[in-house]
């Protein structure tokens, strides 16, 4: 029952939503106004389940003296404190957004730069040639760096038109087909999750 429940429900959540987004008929008695409160509803319980598992996770650590446990205590203060603050003044209220400009920001700005280390990193072992396709990336991010900085304006003038030709066609091109491989692929797992086959994300051995 613990297993068979789960995947009922879903099964039945799931079944109601693909109702209210392909039968027109559906969505005249209203009913889909009504599933897109309850999908907010669910984002809300899945938010508080999540604010939940993270204090009690939080907590163990601090208790046991887990290594770098110091950052849990900061991550709880944080995460009550702003929380206190939002339950208590409105979000259009100064203090709200003073503290997420002010703190937010600044650790936004630090964590893109921190990751444009890795991704140069990256892109210099992904731009050795070792292959035809490592050459192509090379020579494609080469034309890109030319036409976006003023050096290649000064080589030739033509490069803007390169640089649109291969954002118009060779990217928009392959990005399409990554977007039709996502949804067939998310396509597949909603039907399998719908009959009850997939059940992995119950923590349980796929039938």
């Amino acid at each position: 029952m613990r297993k068979d429940l789960p995947i009922w429900l879903g099964t039945l959540a799931g079944g109601f939503v693909v109702a209210t987004r392909w039968f027109s008929l559906v969505n005249a008695t209203g009913i889909d106004r009504t599933a897109d409160r309850l999908i907010v509803a669910s984002y809300a319980a899945a938010a508080a389940v999540g604010f939940i598992g993270l204090t009690r996770v939080h907590l163990r650590a601090i208790e046991a003296r887990r290594p770098l446990w110091g950052y849990s205590i900061v991550l709880l203060v944080a995460m009550y404190g702003y929380s206190g603050v939002l339950f208590l003044l409105p979000t259009s209220a100064p203090l709200p957004n003073w503290i997420f400009q002010n703190v937010m920001g600044p650790i936004f700005s630090t964590m893109y730069g921190l990751i444009a280390f890795f991704i140069t990193s990256a892109a210099y072992r992904a731009f050795r040639v070792r292959s035809l396709e490592s050459a192509l990336l090379l020579a494609a991010a080469a034309l890109a760096l030319l036409g976006n900085s003023a050096l290649g304006g000064r080589i030739w003038q033509g490069w803007d038109g390169v640089l649109a030709w291969i954002m118009a066609v060779p990217v928009t091109g392959g990005f399409r087909a990554v977007q039709v491989g996502a949804a067939l692929g998310a396509l597949g797992t909603a039907v399998r999750v719908l009959l009850g086959l997939e059940r992995s994300h119950l923590g349980s051995p796929q039938a």
